[in-house]
């Protein structure tokens, strides 16, 4: 109501808690808003600042568990946390998305929000029957703001469940590298146990009770130890070559672990570090820098409120126009709002999705880590540049200089030369990273479609894949920015704050002169904006595809690790029933044959066609049944 607010029981503590501290703090700020709209912005910041905690302490445990997750070689009760976060996620995004999509709905209807004006209409019923008689942009830009940040939380939430994507397909890779790893060593071992069992077989036969040729040989154990000597040559010969064997179809039988690769963790953290983390939240002051309308820069101390009082000092130098012609299309340019400057606070923000908001003679950049103030004859830079020396901050002065040297430039507004800097400036940190991190990834690339069995490699792509994703997302969202801007003629027209300075009467009538400049300006930094967009996406399709390619080789190296596997299996198990003929031979009883001329070489000739013949008839019933075990080449 236009005097009073009724919230209804039920809340949880921490969020009372937070709606009756969010109350007082905004109508201590501005004891002259509307109350409707005092408590209105204080629910939609109460619900979006909720939802936006929650997120980050999902966050928090979400990446505890990932990195888990990723280290561990036997994950327990890890995968039961991985779903419950999950499950937690896919809550918060159903919300999240509810509470977005009613906020854009409401910004459709221009019905609705004029109808939020409850203390003007109460004033001025009159204004029921003509909506067209006022504006409603304090609405509007008080909705805009937190369907901005509700969008800003969806985006968190889809990021964060991107990477739990990214950490189940480097986990997909890691454990089905294992298992081929774990087949390799399993292969060496069975081969060595079938020349052991065929040696075996040999040293059962002469120990059968029945007469051989060398029964009652006595040549002082010369024959005994060549036959030993002869049947260990034969296990380490089988052994031999069968690994070279299937090495000439491209498997490497080794016990030896992959080359580690040095971590790419201390390197990405050092190109991208967590945003806004330079800012220094206080109300007190934090450094600025301060761009005249001659490119000269000085640092300062500003707060908030000596910010919000500069727009103010601004916005009333320019002259009262008292007779202009009424405008068939009103636009109210808004006044500065101290949520507006809550925005360029990191920790007051909630979200540091880029936004530009145009004020009375102000414009307002969050472009993280950039948050600039624009004012038709200077610019306040803020964010975490206090080191002067630091190269963005010597990178927009060296922008500004040349701008403003330009005869070009010089031409136009101040405010357009400020804005066309920090775009700049923003784009070109947006490329580095995309730079940075794109060398990165094709040399881990490079490395994995080489060895698919390193998992170090494995680690560094999820972490470089995390690093893209982040920056895919501070792509879009910079994008929706300049698109928001170029779709609102209402806002490219604002944008000129030099020239509502000089002609107070255009104020009135905004779509009275064009903005061809203002279009082709934001235009130019889209396009550029673009090609980063697509080369961050060609990347995220290269590791993708490389990851589909790697999966597919483990994939047909496991299913040839298992024909070998199972040759081997057959073959020891054929090598297994002569074994127990010649060792039933062996056992100490009286079996009646021990004296029959011939029976020693009938029980070898018997025993040795065993094997020969269940591996033929095996083999031909299984490619019969449709399992091909054969070995091609590489």
């Amino acid at each position: 109501m236009r005097h009073r607010c009724i919230v209804f029981p039920g809340l949880q503590s921490d969020v009372s808690k937070l709606l009756e501290a969010t109350f007082l703090a905004h109508l201590v700020e501005s004891p002259d808003t509307p109350f409707e709209f005092t408590a209105l912005e204080a629910v939609l910041s109460t619900i979006t600042t909720w939802h936006a905690t929650q997120v980050a302490q999902g966050q928090l445990e979400a990446n505890v568990v990932l990195n888990t997750l990723d280290s561990a070689d036997r994950p327990r009760d890890e995968f039961e946390r991985l779903r419950v976060v999950q499950r937690r996620f896919d809550e918060l995004k159903t919300r999240v998305q509810g509470i977005h999509s009613l906020l854009a709905t409401f910004l459709d209807n221009d019905d609705d929000l004029h109808h939020l004006y409850l203390t003007k209409l109460h004033n001025d019923p009159m204004l029921y029957d003509d909506w067209r008689r006022f504006d409603a942009d304090e609405a509007t830009s008080l909705v805009e703001v937190y369907a901005q940040r509700t969008f800003t939380t969806l985006s968190a939430i889809v990021l964060q469940l991107t990477k739990a994507n990214n950490t189940e397909s480097s986990l997909h890779l890691k454990w089905t590298s294992k298992r081929n790893q774990l087949l390799l060593v399993d292969v060496p071992l069975k081969l060595l146990f079938v020349g052991m069992w065929i040696a075996s077989f040999w040293t059962a036969a002469a120990a059968m009770n029945v007469e051989s040729p060398w029964s009652n040989l006595d040549d002082g154990g010369l024959f005994f130890w060549c036959v030993f000597g002869g049947l260990a040559l034969v296990g380490c010969g089988v052994f031999v070559a069968a690994v070279v064997y299937l090495r000439q179809r491209g498997i490497r039988v080794t016990f030896s672990a992959p080359m580690e690769v040095p971590s790419v963790a201390p390197t990405l953290a050092s190109m991208l570090p967590t945003p806004g983390s330079g800012d220094v939240d206080v109300d007190s002051g934090r450094p600025a820098l301060y761009f005249d309308a001659t490119g000269t820069f000085s640092t300062q101390v500003v707060s908030r409120s000596e910010i919000f009082t500069r727009i103010q000092r601004a916005a009333a130098d320019v002259p009262d126009v008292n007779d202009a012609p009424a405008s068939d299309h009103p636009v109210d340019i808004p006044p500065v709002h101290m949520r507006d400057i809550r925005m360029l606070e990191t920790a007051l923000a909630v979200s540091n999705e880029p936004a530009v908001s145009v004020r009375q003679q102000a414009i307002l950049i969050n472009c993280d880590p950039i948050r600039a103030v624009i004012f038709r004859d200077s610019c306040l830079v803020l964010g975490p540049v206090a080191a002067v020396d630091s190269a963005l901050v010597q990178r927009i002065q060296k922008s500004f200089h040349d701008r403003l040297c330009d005869a070009t430039d010089a031409a136009v507004g101040f405010e357009f030369t400020a804005l066309e800097t920090i775009l700049a400036a923003k784009c070109q940190l947006l490329a580095d990273d995309l730079y940075k991190l794109g060398g990165i990834g094709r040399q881990q690339l490079e490395w994995m479609a080489a060895d698919e069995t390193n998992m170090s490699v494995l680690d560094n792509l999820r972490m470089v894949k995390n690093a893209m994703s982040d920056l895919e997302l501070q792509v879009n969202a910079f994008r929706r920015m300049l698109m928001d801007i170029l779709d609102s003629d209402e806002e490219l027209h604002m944008l000129h704050l030099t020239k509502l300075h000089r002609d107070p009467a255009l104020a009135l009538d905004l779509f009275a002169f064009d903005t061809e400049e203002a279009e082709s300006l934001l235009e130019t930094y889209l396009q550029t904006n673009y090609s980063t967009g697509a080369a961050v996406e060609l990347m995220l399709y290269n590791i993708q595809n490389t990851e589909s390619i790697v999966l597919m080789k483990l994939d047909a190296k496991r299913n040839y690790l298992i024909v070998v596997d199972l040759l081997l299996t057959l073959a020891t198990t054929a090598i297994a029933i002569p074994n127990f003929i010649v060792n039933a031979f062996a056992m100490n009883l009286v079996s009646g044959v021990k004296q029959l001329d011939g029976m020693f070489w009938t029980l070898i000739a018997v025993a040795a066609a065993c094997p020969v013949v269940m591996y033929v008839a095996a083999l031909r019933h299984l490619r019969k049944t449709g399992v091909n075990v054969t070995m091609p080449a590489k």
